[in-house]
């Protein structure tokens, strides 16, 4: 018997991506912050601005996005995988699956601004 296709779920972190006729799950979870962190000294957790990412730190969020569905990701792979034709799609998928995983703020309140990146 086949298994049925599950909805959609609008809650649900996880943001699905398409490099090079692969399917990929991405998620950012704790795993994925400290990935960031690691890599680039951003923490995604305190706050972040996208508009201030450069090329190396595009890959190194793809990286973290995917780290947790799928271990045998490289960094490298990533680097390799963003292109002139799929940056602006690949991009704004992880960075939806990052603001997914961000708690929403309590209504009536002011989100905190984010932190700058330091050098």
């Amino acid at each position: 018997m086949a298994k049925s296709k599950l909805p959609h779920n609008p809650t649900s972190r996880v943001r699905k991506l398409t490099i090079d006729g692969t399917g990929y799950s991405c998620e950012f979870n704790f795993r994925a912050y400290a990935a960031m962190h690691e890599l680039t000294g951003i923490s995604l957790i305190k706050g972040w601005d996208p508009t201030l990412i450069d090329a190396k730190e595009i890959a190194c969020l793809l990286y973290a996005g995917l780290l947790t569905h799928h271990r045998d990701i490289d960094l490298e792979f990533c680097f390799n995988s963003l292109r002139a034709d799929n940056f602006g799609e690949i991009y704004s998928v992880v960075l939806e699956a990052y603001k997914a995983s961000l708690p929403q703020p309590k209504e009536g309140t002011n989100p905190p601004k984010p932190v700058e990146k330091s050098e």
